[in-house]
Parts: structure tokens; sequence; C-alpha cells
């Protein structure tokens, strides 16, 4: 039974169901139940009169609802005669005559109980014992086999009267059909000296065969056992051997010309026989009446070099991947390049130039000048005016779009230093400066120390900009040597 459970869907009544049980909503019977009452009606306008008259006994019989409910929802209409409400969905009974009978219960299959309280379920799967397990009004409950009065199998209103079809049968054309489509394994073409020494069996080892023949030929010979091949002590033996040797060989090369030249002719014959390719038919319009509307070409914005803004924003991004320039005379030469690649013309006069150059600068600052071992200072970083920063590097804005503000990360590192915290965000605003953030650095050599900032932008981890400077850091203070000198 299990294994049959397995090669069919989960019953699309049986899913509502479930969801039902997994949100465990039967907590509250009250709204659920004109909820349920409500969506039926919708669906089966006839039952409309049937609810609102039996709309007190619904909470009793709420497994009937319930199960209505589901069948509704999934396009099958629940049991109901209006003539006669004991042949209705909230009447227990009237589920015994729902559907087609079934023998063994399938998923989703009306389990139809005896006794009293809630007697419409579901049907789940089957325990180990032969029990079965149902999900209903009183969510997952397990069924006696012998408590089990009918086992009911909807019908979809699409499905006419045609026979369900067997699971394993479906699984054993599968099969079928996954074999017939199943690519056979290719028979490798034999030449005719393949054909005559071996056949398939020996396609591709003569050859390898007849260098380890040469090779044991020449251990033999080498150890006194076979003569010489020439000179006045030749021997039969090792001529006769020689030549076998070499002839098997020779053969085993042609075999494997002969097998490259078959196979080339037959790609060449299976390309001939490939039916040339069909250019799709172009639809027939007039020569004055375009198949849509063309719009203008819009004006591409260049620059000093004759570069298109998309090279030139490829050009730009290309340079920040360098990585930061520790020479002040680079960054001037670099400013100065893409202030006149920034400067843009357009064919259209309203269009306005724009320039590219960086306005702001990532810039660091240190709070003591001369920082000692052991001693914390203070590294500060901001975007925008570095004046008096101990090191600085132009950035070029991101694409802002409609953005007033962008959320960045920033990160500071030095091997051999303490840096609390490691990262930061910084808020960048479309113009002006940022405010300071700070960084607590604490070294335990004395020595220079390469800071490294890097600048990327939060949402994306997208690198914007990164930073490099040197602090020299001092020995720590004695007092005993101050004093002296």
């Amino acid at each position: 039974m299990a294994g049959s459970n397995l090669l069919v869907s989960v019953p699309p009544w049986l899913a509502t169901m479930r969801g039902l049980e997994r949100g465990r909503q039967f907590s509250d019977q009250a709204g659920l139940t004109s909820e349920w009452i409500k969506r039926i009606s919708e669906l089966y306008p006839e039952t409309t009169t049937y609810l609102e008259r039996r709309a007190q006994d619904a909470t009793s019989e709420l497994s009937g609802l319930a199960a209505a409910y589901c069948m509704a929802t999934n396009g099958i209409r629940p049991p109901f005669d209006a003539d006669d409400e004991s042949r209705s969905f909230l009447d227990p009974n009237a589920w015994k005559a729902f559907g087609v009978e079934a023998g063994r219960p399938r998923s989703g299959d009306v389990l139809v109980v005896n006794g009293s309280g809630h007697r419409i379920a579901l049907f789940e799967s089957e325990t180990a014992d032969g029990s079965y397990v149902g999900l209903g009004s009183d969510r997952v409950r397990i069924v006696d086999r012998s408590s089990c009065e009918a086992i009911r199998r909807p019908v979809p209103s699409n499905a006419g009267s045609q026979p369900a079809a067997d699971p394993v049968a479906l699984l054993q054309m599968l099969q079928k059909l996954l074999a017939d489509r199943r690519p056979s394994t290719p028979v490798p073409r034999l030449s005719r000296i393949d054909e005559l020494l071996g056949g398939e069996t020996m396609a591709g080892l003569k050859t390898p065969l007849a260098i380890v023949a040469y090779a044991g030929l020449s251990i033999l010979q080498a150890v006194g056992i076979v003569g010489p091949l020439t000179g006045p002590h030749a021997t039969a033996t090792a001529q006769v051997l020689t030549a076998v040797i070499a002839g098997f060989g020779a053969l085993g090369l042609a075999a494997k010309l002969d097998r490259l030249t078959n196979a080339v002719a037959a790609s060449a014959a299976a390309i001939e026989r490939r039916p040339p390719p069909t250019a799709p038919m172009a639809p027939i319009l007039p020569p004055s009446q375009p198949p849509y509307p063309v719009p203008a070409p819009a004006p591409v914005a260049r620059n000093a070099l004759n570069l298109p803004r998309p090279e030139l924003t490829e050009l730009l991004t290309l340079n920040r991947t360098l990585g930061p320039r520790t020479s002040q005379s680079q960054d001037k030469a670099l400013a100065d390049l893409l202030s006149r690649l920034g400067s843009t013309e357009s064919p259209n006069e309203a269009t306005k130039q724009v320039s590219l150059s960086p306005k702001r600068s990532l810039n660091a600052w240190i709070s003591t000048a001369s920082p000692r071992v052991g001693e914390t200072f203070r590294v500060s970083i901001n975007i925008g005016d570095g004046k008096d920063a101990v090191a600085s590097v132009g950035i070029f804005e991101p694409d802002w779009g409609q953005a007033t503000s962008m959320t960045l990360a920033v990160f500071v590192s030095c091997p051999n230093c303490k840096v609390e915290p490691s990262g930061q965000e910084l808020i960048l605003p479309r113009t002006g400066d940022t405010e300071r953030i700070h960084f607590a650095i604490t070294t335990m050599i004395a020595g220079n120390h390469e800071f490294n900032v890097r600048v990327y932008l939060a949402k994306q981890m997208i690198p914007l900009q990164s930073l490099r400077f040197v602090v020299k850091v001092m020995g720590e203070f004695n007092p005993a040597a101050a004093a002296q000198s």
C-alpha cells in the first residue's frame, strides 16, 4: 500500500485538509464554520438555504462540513439533496453514497466511521498493524478497519466515467518508454584486419601488444636466451620473432588508420543526409508600413577621447579595481585625466555636459601624530573634504538613481594591531560630507604599520574604494631614558 501511494500525487482535496490541519485552525470553530459555509454557498448556491437552516448543526457535524469544504474548493460537489437532508453532507450517512466505492483505500478517499462525533475523515496512510490514518475535523486520527462503515473515492468533475489508472501499470509503461529512448551502445566499426585478427576483442590492442612483445624480446636477448638479430652470431629465432612482432604491430597500425578513415567517411555521409536548415519566413509588409514604431536614436554622450558614456563608465570602474594609489602625483594626474574624460559633448545641444571627475574622497586621520606601542590611538574615516587628512583617495560616485543616501560598510585592518571595531556602517549622502567614524587601534610592535581601509556598498557588498597608509609607531615610553636626555 505504501509503495503504491508513492506513485500517485497528493489529491488537491487532501492537500487542502492537510493545510487546515497544519494551521491548527480547528480551535476557532465558530469563525471557521462561518467561513466554510460562506465558501460552499458561493461555489454551490443551491446549498445556501440548507446551510442557513442547519447553521446551528454545522458545529456538531463539523467533520462533514470540513470534508464538504475540501471537496467544494477543489471542484467536487459534496453529497447534497435539496429534498432529503439525510442525503446531504452534514449527515455522515450521506457520505456512504458519495463518489464511487473503493476497495482498498488510497490517498484522499473518504472514510465513514461508525459511532458518534467526528465520523468523516480523509485517508492519509496505513499503519504497520493495518489501521488507517485519517485527517478530519479532529485532526489526525487512527481508524480501526472494523469501525470503518464505508470507503468512498471522490470523482472529480472532469474525470467522467473513465476508470482510475493503475499506478503500477503507469510505472511499467514509463520504464518501457525510458528503455526505448535509452541510446544503445555504439558498435565500433571494424576494418578487415580487425575481423581477421581477433575481431572486436582485439580492436585497438594489436599495436600495444606488439610493443610489449618487442620489449620482452629485447630482454631475452639481453640475458642470452635469444641470440642477436644481426651480426656473425645472429640466430634464426631472433629474426623470426622480430619479423612476427613487427608484422603484428604494422597490421595494428594499419587497422587504426582504416577505422579512422571509415569514421570520417561515415560522418561525412551523415552530414550530407542532414536536411538543410529552413529559414523562418518573414512577414510580408508594405515598404511604407513598418511593423512597429521606430524611435529616433537617442544621442550618445561622448567625451574628449570620443568614448560613449558606457565605455567611459567601464573605464572608470576598471580604474577603481586597480586599487588605491599611494602617490599624490598619481592621484593628481588621474584627477586631471578624469576631468578631461568626464567632459561630455552631445549631438543634442539640450544635453548637459556631465563631469565624472571625483568630487569627494575617502579620507583617514589619526588622533596621535606619534603613537607608541601599547597605547590606544584613534583612526577616523570619512568621505568628503580631506583637509588635514593623513591619507586620501578620490571616490567615484555610485549610480544614485532616485536615492538620497546610501549605506556603506567600512572595514579597517592592520597586521600586528588590535582594531576595534573591525567594521562599521557609514551613511553616504548624495552630496556633502559624511560624519567621521572612529576605530580604536592598539599596536604591540614598534615600527611602520600599514593600514588598509576598504569601503563597500553595504547592500550588495560591492567594493567602492580602498585606501592604504602607513603609520610609524614608536617604542614604549621610558621615563628614565627621557630624564637622562
